[in-house]
């Protein structure tokens, strides 16, 4: 692997893991008064 194909796969990985987040985020605070989706003790 060239050093560029490194970086572009890094950044995809990061970009994936950022839009799952956020995703993940909206999705939670969207529903937040749903607490047995959330184990809290």
């Amino acid at each position: 692997m060239t050093l560029v194909e490194i970086d572009t796969l890094r950044l995809c990985s990061l970009l994936n893991t950022s839009a799952f987040g956020f995703v993940f985020l909206l999705l939670w605070r969207g529903r937040r008064q749903d607490n047995h989706l959330l184990y809290c003790p």
